[in-house]
């Protein structure tokens, strides 16, 4: 066969690759060679002594015999047969047939280290910036952005995210619908479930020190101190907690585990429709004009996010905040320096 028509067949034995399938196409070629024995890859074997470049039929006879010995070790009936060898890329490309299947291994020029398969580095890259754009479309865009976190109040990466939205709700919350939402769950107990429904009240009932008071909760833990701080009626907002009660059995399915997810969470229904609707799985889960986003915890990451879903981002967008994550649990904004990290209670 000359070298023009074995150039001919390679192009026609191409593999597309796809962006989830090709490290699984690898590794059934792993199997299929079998060059896995007791758990040591054969990435880098020594086949010659010989310096400097060698001539592309013994190193492709090495490797041959490599294959060969490692499918015998592993019982495999298989024989690899030698297809063809060729320069490519400054390596030996060497095409292999194993129960009628071609494979391209490479190796060296100077024939020391055996290569199991080569990435095409461009063709990897399109493929990753292509599934990075399908999992993340632009954000849709209003004139006026509405944002939801959804956290457990006690869950410490909740507490994290929520440490870096408060100084985004300070410099946007007028400019932007920013609201604090819960997951349909909780995790950390009757404690959990009450500061919920204080916080969903706070909310509700005295918008206009709610962000006073989740600065507070955030760094103290305290809720019922964290009322008296911030000069908050205590006694409408523990009205507006029972009355949350009563409308969502709060306490009812508290006390019924047989409500319970797993016989573990209780349910906290408060939200549970915005939970539905978004398919919220866990805290935090951010939510911008209606499309569930990943942002770094850090102010400055949620303001870029919330800016970039406006129509025309007003002037505030372009003051800088924090830009370091927020670290996770209780603890002063402002005072984290951790890797954000998307760690989840769920």
């Amino acid at each position: 066969m000359s070298e023009k028509e074995t150039k001919e067949k390679h192009r026609k034995l191409k593999i597309q690759i796809r962006p989830a399938a090709y490290f699984a196409m690898v590794a059934m070629l792993f199997f299929a060679v079998g060059f896995v024995v007791n758990d040591i890859y054969f990435t880098g074997n020594v086949v010659s002594e010989m310096p400097g470049k060698i001539d592309k039929n013994i190193v492709a006879s090495d490797v041959l015999g490599i294959i060969n010995k490692n499918m015998q070790l592993r019982g495999s009936p298989n024989t690899a047969s030698l297809v063809s060898v060729v320069e490519e890329s400054g390596l030996y490309k060497i095409t292999i047939s194993i129960g009628g299947q071609e494979i391209p291994v490479y190796a060296t020029q100077d024939g020391k280290y055996y290569i199991d398969a080569a990435y095409p580095i461009d063709e990897i890259k399109k493929q990753l910036d292509a599934a990075s754009a399908a999992q993340s479309p632009e954000t849709p865009k209003k004139d006026r952005p509405e944002a939801h976190v959804f956290v457990m109040s006690l869950c410490p990466f909740g507490l994290q995210f929520l440490k870096a939205y408060i100084p985004v709700i300070e410099l946007l919350g007028d400019k932007a619908d920013l609201q604090v939402n819960f997951v349909h769950y909780a995790m950390h107990g009757k404690k959990e479930i009450d500061e919920n429904t204080r916080m969903y009240c706070v909310e509700k009932e005295e918008r206009d020190k709610f962000t006073q008071y989740l600065r507070c909760f955030v760094e103290s833990g305290n809720g019922e101190d964290c009322l008296n701080k911030t000069g908050i009626d205590a006694t409408k907002i523990q009205t507006c907690m029972q009355e949350t009660d009563e409308q969502f059995n709060i306490t009812g399915l508290y006390n019924d585990k047989s409500t319970w997810s797993n016989g573990r969470y209780p349910p906290y229904l408060v939200n549970a429709d915005l939970t539905s609707l978004y398919g919220v799985r866990g805290s935090p889960t951010f939510v911008i004009n209606d499309k569930v986003v990943k942002v770094a915890r850090s102010a400055e990451a949620i303001k870029d996010a919330i800016c970039s879903a406006f129509t025309e981002p007003p002037e505030e967008c372009n003051r800088t905040l924090r830009e370091d994550p927020e670290s996770p649990g209780l603890g002063p904004v402002g005072s984290g320096t951790s890797p954000s990290g998307d760690s989840q209670c769920k």
